[in-house]
């Protein structure tokens, strides 16, 4: 277009009549093609604008709405007239839009309570990006997340009671079976003392199941915080060692420990769930008569532990992947060894909160050594 005017005469004054109407007529026609394409892109960025499922505003650079779209209006039952040249706080009241504010031109998202028409609070997500058009704009995205928490609510409350529900029984069988184990009911023979190691091994791993799946959950709601204390890497080891020596027992694998003990500060559960959830793991996969060694050693400004296992070993492109949740090798599934995958998922995470690193190094034939390194 700008070429185009760059090609038309300056002197009008010296052109003919004919000249001059052919001029005008040309340059009408640009104009109309012009107000078309106009026409036609304003409509193809509101078809775009009404397709996505997000609240959209564009506020000025103080907070007063200038637009919104569609879907903004229906969640709060407001018509473009009644949100036009009002601050944004009379549908957001607590938002401070200096935060929401970014020098970069984008904020990260973030949760806060918007009002319908009618006074009604509900949950949303907001962000934010700068446009600069005759000064700085705010252009707003709302994300009704309401319905989000609800679900998040029921899954947290069921999750939580089933893990009561099943804990509880859980509980008082392993006690029952620990009174029997300890000839408080007479001398067992050999089936029978096998009998209950069995089942004494069984509710233990329904409790770690447990105690993955609601620690899951927390990480995905509250978060994890640890909660450290000064302790030792013997310790730890030992302990671990101690809770899944039964499990080893069982599966025919006999499981050592080789630690060269040194005080740090963590969170002493947390650090014995990982180290169990390593040692079980590596006993799953290990051949009957196979052999699972567990090692701490200072490393530098960091307690190095790691979980050497005989078994199959994990194919390169695996060895990553299994740290996601519900990720299991192809291996454990034909091999019937399936479990939900979480374990492993869990025990980076907590090695994560420390500031600590957790992954397997294995040529995928010959074994594997899961290496945990926490700061000291």
């Amino acid at each position: 277009m700008a070429e185009d005017r760059d090609k038309e005469p300056d002197n009008y004054a010296a052109m003919s009549k004919e000249e001059l109407v052919a001029q005008l007529e040309t340059r009408d026609s640009k104009l109309k093609q012009y107000s078309s394409m106009q026409k036609s892109t304003w409509k193809q960025v509101n078809s775009i604008l009404a397709s996505i499922p997000l609240g959209l505003a564009i506020l000025d650079e103080v907070g007063n709405i200038e637009a919104t779209n569609l879907q903004l209006r229906q969640m709060l039952g407001a018509e473009a007239r009644d949100l036009f040249g009002k601050s944004i706080r009379t549908i957001i009241p607590e938002l401070d839009i200096e935060k929401l504010d970014s020098s970069s031109g984008t904020s990260a998202p973030h949760r806060n309570k918007a009002l319908t028409t009618e006074g009604k609070s509900f949950s949303v997500e907001l962000s934010v990006n700068e446009i600069f058009k005759d000064g700085k704009k705010l252009f707003l995205h709302i994300k009704d997340i309401s319905e989000a928490e609800k679900l998040l609510e029921y899954k947290m409350s069921l999750v939580s009671m089933i893990s009561h529900d099943l804990r509880t029984p859980l509980t008082t069988m392993r006690s029952v079976l620990t009174t029997v184990q300890d000839g408080l009911y007479g001398a067992l023979n050999e089936d029978g003392s096998q009998a209950v190691n069995w089942a004494l091994v069984s509710s233990d791993h329904m409790n770690s199941i447990l105690a993955n799946v609601l620690d899951v959950e927390k990480l995905d709601s509250v978060g994890l915080v640890p909660d450290k204390t000064e302790t030792s890497s013997g310790k730890i080891v030992n302990e671990a060692v101690s809770l899944c020596r039964l499990y080893a027992e069982e599966a025919e694998v006999e499981l050592t420990a080789n630690t060269e003990s040194s005080l740090f500060h963590a969170d002493e559960a947390k650090m014995i769930r990982i180290l169990v959830n390593l040692i079980t793991n590596a006993v799953k996969f290990s051949p009957p008569g196979g052999k699972v060694q567990v090692e701490s050693d200072l490393n530098g400004i960091e307690i190095e532990f790691k979980v050497k296992d005989q078994g199959p070993g994990i194919a390169e492109e695996m060895q990553e992947a299994i740290f996601n949740r519900f990720q299991q090798t192809g291996l454990s599934k034909r091999r019937g060894k399936a479990g939900f995958g979480l374990g492993l998922a869990i025990s980076k995470a907590f090695a994560e909160m420390h500031g600590g690193r957790l992954w397997v190094e294995s040529d995928g034939k010959n074994g594997s050594v899961f290496v945990l390194r926490i700061p000291l």
